[in-house]
């Protein structure tokens, strides 16, 4: 499945190539303008990062020229996201997510709303709960 919340070009190289070959990509340049060869040799900063096979299937899905490429997964911003998520679908409770990537926990409750998940607290009673 394509991750539509990446930028265009990130999105198209993870429809071709894969989603670890677009993540390798984006941690080796992103943030960067780039010139990407026809045919990159074993001098291009492409084959230096990324081996000279996915850097011939880059060269072939982004096509020959300057590109500056979108930093995508890889910001500082975006992991963090990931992190909160991850978490928050864990069940944590905003201070322990709070408490564990040291930010504040309006930031987790922030986060909590947006990805619309509601934090269950197992002290409270289920009022819609068929009675056992």
């Amino acid at each position: 499945m394509i991750d539509d919340t990446l930028p265009e070009l990130l999105q198209t190289i993870e429809a071709e190539l894969g989603y670890a070959a677009m993540l390798k990509f984006a941690h080796a340049f992103g943030g960067q303008l780039i010139y990407v060869p026809a045919n990159p040799g074993p001098k291009s900063p492409l084959t230096k990062h990324l081996g000279p096979e996915l850097a011939a299937q880059i060269a072939r899905v982004v096509g020959r020229g300057k590109i500056t490429v979108p930093l995508g997964p890889t910001t500082n911003q975006a992991r963090f996201r990931a992190a909160v998520a991850t978490q928050i679908k864990q069940g944590k409770s905003a201070n322990e997510v709070a408490r564990a990537l040291h930010c504040h926990e309006v930031t987790v409750r922030r986060h909590r709303k947006r990805l619309k998940i509601a934090h269950a607290d197992p002290r409270q009673v289920d009022l819609f709960r068929k009675g056992d």
